[in-house]
């Protein structure tokens, strides 16, 4: 058997860079998280203006096509995208530094 090779005490320490790939997914899943509820309310605003051209203007719109303005979640993922977008961009211009 082979002996176990002692690990690089850099490898988890506070200041070892961030890997490109790793700074990638960061900035893509915090765009997404940041579209998500920007694309559900124009796809809210869609299906109340094809309702509204299917039953006339003065129809009233049933309460589950009534577009919301943002709530919890929305911002929830407004704040969780820009928080994965910057921690993404900052460890990424950090890696180019060092």
């Amino acid at each position: 058997m082979m002996p176990l090779k002692k690990q690089d005490p850099q490898v988890f320490a506070p200041t070892s860079i961030m890997k490109i790939p790793i700074a990638i997914t960061l900035i893509t899943m915090g765009g997404l998280l940041i579209l998500a509820p920007v694309v559900i309310s124009q796809l809210q605003l869609q299906r109340a203006t094809a309702y509204r051209e299917q039953h006339g203007a003065g129809s009233e719109l049933p309460e589950e096509s009534r577009p919301q303005p943002f709530g919890r979640y929305e911002w929830a993922c407004f704040s969780a995208g820009t928080v994965f977008a910057l921690a993404g961009i900052f460890g990424s211009l950090r890696s180019r530094t060092s």
